[in-house]
């Protein structure tokens, strides 16, 4: 079998406050891989969201009956260290390299998922969304 993949989706540019990415619909494929990039100094926190709601789920609203999803553990590419979603990614470093990061999502059927900045001081987060069957 061959691998499947789309083009990467552009998930946030130079996001420079508190919010909420678009929902991405990622239900007819397995890995949903994130690259992540921030310039130097930045200072914020961010958790990958997901969601197998029908309609797609407004990440910048409150969490509810109606609007479900859930913040969900992701898997950092360079060490295989797993990151709790309530707890997020904080950026707060004097080194560029580290803020290139790749991500993948926990979860196997996921039909939405995004980025919601949850805490923001200095910089700005840029992010990428690779859509993968295998």
């Amino acid at each position: 079998m061959s691998r499947q993949r789309l083009d990467p989706y552009t998930v946030l540019t130079a996001k420079a406050a508190t919010g909420a990415s678009l929902a991405f619909f990622s239900g007819d494929h397995r890995h949903q891989t994130f690259q992540v990039t921030a310039p130097l100094n930045t200072s914020l926190t961010f958790k990958f969201v997901a969601s197998n709601s029908k309609e797609a789920p407004d990440f910048t609203a409150a969490q509810s009956e109606t609007n479900v999803y859930d913040f969900v553990e992701v898997i950092d590419l360079q060490d295989h260290s797993a990151i709790d979603g309530d707890t997020g990614i904080t950026l707060d470093n004097t080194t560029a390299a580290v803020n290139v990061r790749r991500y993948e999502v926990n979860d196997n059927n996921p039909r939405w998922v995004g980025i919601v900045v949850s805490a923001y001081t200095d910089g700005s987060l840029s992010a990428t969304l690779d859509l993968v069957n295998d």
